[in-house]
Order: structure tokens, then C-alpha cells, then sequence
């Protein structure tokens, strides 16, 4: 619902960004508001296996320049801003024309990580971003979410990894069968509380508020 992929219930609020009602825009249109997104699956929902790093790149961005002008891709600016992105986030390829497919999943999701956040979105949807990598990819994927947070920009960490939100978050809401259980500063919840709220703990008592 928030990147605009599913309807909101009639009943179900509304979604602001920087205070605009973004609730009945396209996903497209929330894009270019400024809404990054980095989705749980990066096979189904961010990268089409046989495509180049190039074309990956592109992807949600074809409409946007300097990649795209009058409806022709700009292979010259899309080349030069692969490789810029493979160099600045360490990404292991032996080209930007490689087929994404043959990459490992921590270069997979590095990519997918720098073509979201080099629009300089305002705020980005991270959700399970770090599912799959291994250690040094993880390390990499926090640096970089850390980083945004560092330049103000507001990121929503959406993580079954107790330890990814408690090391991250600034504030946390936990979910329980789609209802908010809490939400506090970080530093007030502790693991142990944290989990009885992920099993439902309190949802009767909440129910009879």
C-alpha cells in the first residue's frame, strides 16, 4: 500500500510525505515525490534476471532523466551511471553489461540498494533488505542505511531480525496481525518484550482499551 501496489481500504487512513496526501498517486508518481523502496524479494519484485546491471539500473526509473529523453534511452548517461555506482558501492562485476543473474545476491542487492538511493529519495522503504546476504554484505547494506539516516532522510525499516531493528532503529513499531502493538524510542523496548509483542502479547488487553 505505501509504494501504491495495493489499494487502501476505505477505512484504512491516508499516507503523507512531507505532509501531502500521496494516498491515491501511482507508484510512479510517489517515486518521483521521493519515495525510495527496496523491496523483500529483490528476485520477483526489483531485478529481472536476464537484464544487464545496466538495465537493472533502470528499472522504476525509465521515465526519468538523464537516463530517458523523448522516450529514447540514454545509453551513454545509463552506462556511465552503472558504473559509477558499481565503483562507489563495491559491487563485483566484471562489466556493467553483465547479466545481473550471474551475480551474487550481496552484489544483487548492493545494486538494487544504490539504484534506490541514488535519486536521493526523501524517504525510503527498506523492507527485509539484508534476507540472503551474507555477513559482509549486511555490514555493507547497514552502512548504507545508516548513512541516509546520517543525511536526515527518513528510512522505514520493515525486519523478522530482532537484532537488524534493535542495532538501527531510532523508534520501533511492532506488528501483530497488522495492528500496531507499540511504538517507543528504541532504547525503551528490550528484547524480551519486544518478542512477547510479536507473539500477540497484550493483543487482548489492547482489543478491550
Amino acid at each position: 500500500m505505501m509504494m501504491g501496489m495495493r489499494p487502501i481500504p476505505s477505512d484504512g487512513g491516508s499516507i503523507k510525505l512531507n505532509g501531502v496526501d500521496i494516498s491515491q498517486i501511482s507508484t510512479k508518481k510517489r517515486k518521483l515525490s521521493g519515495m525510495g523502496y527496496i523491496p523483500s524479494d529483490r528476485h520477483k519484485r526489483a531485478m529481472l534476471h536476464g537484464f544487464s546491471l545496466e538495465e537493472n539500473m533502470l528499472l522504476g526509473y525509465h521515465f526519468v532523466q538523464p537516463f530517458v529523453k523523448h522516450g529514447q534511452i540514454q545509453k551513454k548517461s545509463l552506462s556511465k551511471h552503472t558504473a559509477e555506482a558499481v565503483m562507489q558501492y563495491k559491487i563485483r562485476t566484471p562489466d556493467t553489461n553483465q547479466l545481473i543473474k550471474y551475480l551474487s545476491g550481496g552484489n544483487q542487492q548492493k545494486l538494487i540498494v544504490s539504484r534506490e538511493i541514488s535519486r536521493d529519495p526523501v524517504f525510503v522503504l527498506a523492507a527485509q533488505p539484508t534476507r540472503g546476504l551474507d555477513v559482509g554484505a549486511i555490514e555493507f547494506v547497514y552502512e548504507l542505511l545508516m548513512e541516509l539516516r546520517s543525511e536526515k532522510k527518513a528510512v522505514l525499516l520493515i525486519s523478522a531480525e530482532l537484532s537488524e531493528i534493535m542495532q538501527l532503529s531510532d523508534r520501533i513499531g511492532v506488528l501483530y496481525e497488522g495492528e500496531f502493538m507499540d511504538v517507543k524510542a528504541s532504547e525503551n523496548f528490550s528484547r524480551g518484550e519486544i518478542g512477547l509483542l510479536m507473539a500477540g502479547s497484550g493483543s487482548e488487553e489492547k482489543a478491550n482499551e
